[in-house]
């Protein structure tokens, strides 16, 4: 994903957070969810095994996805869940205002790839 999109509509926050206390934009201008494996059961639930490299960090992570349309060739999902900034190098926090858990909410479209 373009890191640089990031917008919470408020121009004053968004360039802070795409500054090096944060994303760091300038010199990671991507983050990226590479998926290991997955699993869909009936349901239309999916676990989602992959990395998310963030500021040129990468941690695991196992989310819970929920199915929101597919197809022969692609599906769609949405997920919620919890990563600790820290562990991307996003260590600033002026007078202990900002929790070192984030939640990241994503929806995302898998399509198979024509070889």
């Amino acid at each position: 994903m373009d890191a640089t999109s990031l917008d919470t509509r408020n121009a004053k926050r968004d360039e802070h957070l795409r500054g090096s206390d944060f994303f760091d934009t300038e010199n990671h201008p991507t983050f990226t969810f590479a998926v290991n494996g997955a699993a869909v059961p009936q349901g239309g639930t999916a676990e989602i095994v992959g990395q998310l490299t963030v500021r040129g960090a990468g941690s695991p992570q196992t989310v819970t996805a929920h199915v929101t349309a597919s197809s022969g060739d692609a599906i769609s999902l949405a997920m919620e869940f919890t990563v600790d900034r820290e562990q991307f190098g996003m260590v600033w926090n002026q007078l202990g205002m900002i929790r070192g858990l984030t939640t990241v909410t994503a929806t995302l479209t898998f399509a198979r790839a024509v070889v």
